[in-house]
Protein backbone atom coordinates (compact mmCIF):
# COMPACT_ATOMS: atom_id res chain seq x y z
CA UNK A 1 0.00 0.00 0.00
CA UNK A 2 2.91 2.32 0.72
CA UNK A 3 4.15 1.99 -2.86
CA UNK A 4 0.72 2.88 -4.23
CA UNK A 5 0.52 5.91 -1.94
CA UNK A 6 3.94 7.05 -3.09
CA UNK A 7 2.99 6.58 -6.74
CA UNK A 8 -0.22 8.57 -6.30
CA UNK A 9 1.68 11.32 -4.47
CA UNK A 10 4.14 11.61 -7.36
CA UNK A 11 1.28 11.87 -9.86
CA UNK A 12 -0.48 14.48 -7.76
CA UNK A 13 2.65 16.57 -7.30
CA UNK A 14 3.46 16.31 -10.99
CA UNK A 15 7.09 15.62 -10.17
CA UNK A 16 9.27 12.72 -11.11
CA UNK A 17 7.49 11.65 -14.25
CA UNK A 18 10.72 10.60 -15.94
CA UNK A 19 12.01 9.05 -12.74
CA UNK A 20 8.75 7.15 -12.37
CA UNK A 21 9.04 5.85 -15.92
CA UNK A 22 12.63 4.80 -15.35
CA UNK A 23 11.63 2.93 -12.20
CA UNK A 24 8.72 1.30 -14.02
CA UNK A 25 10.81 0.29 -17.03
CA UNK A 26 13.70 -1.07 -14.99
CA UNK A 27 11.26 -3.16 -12.92
CA UNK A 28 9.60 -4.36 -16.11
CA UNK A 29 12.94 -5.39 -17.61
CA UNK A 30 14.07 -7.18 -14.48
CA UNK A 31 10.82 -9.16 -14.27
CA UNK A 32 10.34 -9.87 -17.97
CA UNK A 33 13.87 -10.40 -19.27
CA UNK A 34 13.84 -11.53 -22.90
CA UNK A 35 10.79 -10.41 -24.83
CA UNK A 36 10.31 -7.20 -22.85
CA UNK A 37 8.73 -4.28 -24.70
CA UNK A 38 10.95 -1.56 -26.11
CA UNK A 39 11.33 1.69 -24.19
CA UNK A 40 9.03 3.52 -26.62
CA UNK A 41 6.30 0.87 -26.25
CA UNK A 42 6.65 0.93 -22.47
CA UNK A 43 6.55 4.74 -22.42
CA UNK A 44 3.36 4.72 -24.51
CA UNK A 45 1.69 2.33 -22.06
CA UNK A 46 3.02 4.24 -19.05
CA UNK A 47 1.73 7.57 -20.38
CA UNK A 48 -1.77 6.15 -20.96
CA UNK A 49 -1.94 4.90 -17.39
CA UNK A 50 -0.53 8.19 -16.10
CA UNK A 51 -3.27 10.17 -17.88
CA UNK A 52 -6.01 7.95 -16.44
CA UNK A 53 -4.60 8.19 -12.91
CA UNK A 54 -4.22 11.96 -13.12
CA UNK A 55 -7.83 12.31 -14.29
CA UNK A 56 -8.99 10.06 -11.46
CA UNK A 57 -7.10 12.16 -8.91
CA UNK A 58 -8.90 15.28 -10.10
CA UNK A 59 -12.32 13.80 -9.33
Amino acid sequence: MRTLSELLRRFRDGAGTDLMFEDYYSALLSRTGAGAPSASEARRDFESVRRVVSRALIY
